[in-house]
């Protein structure tokens, strides 16, 4: 959720979270409204082309997303090479 939020993605706020305990959680808040696959059948054809469009870009910044900074990518690479 910090990677996202980081990276100007639209998630919901997160609240609390624990990675320490034998079942990791999270809590975010919650966001009021139906699912798009619950309405999607009450919407016009062009509006849900849009809306969908619109959730393409959102996932695209989500796997555009870095999880490794520069060194780590370097290091990375460095021990693919035949030595």
């Amino acid at each position: 959720m910090y990677l996202l939020r980081k990276n100007k993605c639209k998630v919901p706020k997160l609240i609390k979270y624990s990675l320490t305990t034998l079942q990791p959680w999270i809590l975010y808040e919650y966001v009021e409204g139906a699912s798009l696959h619950q309405i999607k059948n009450q919407l016009p054809q062009k509006a849900l082309k849009h809306i969908w469009k619109q959730v393409g870009k959102e996932l695209k910044k989500i796997h555009s997303i870095s999880i490794m900074n520069q060194s780590d990518i370097e290091k990375d690479k460095a021990d693919l090479c035949v030595k």
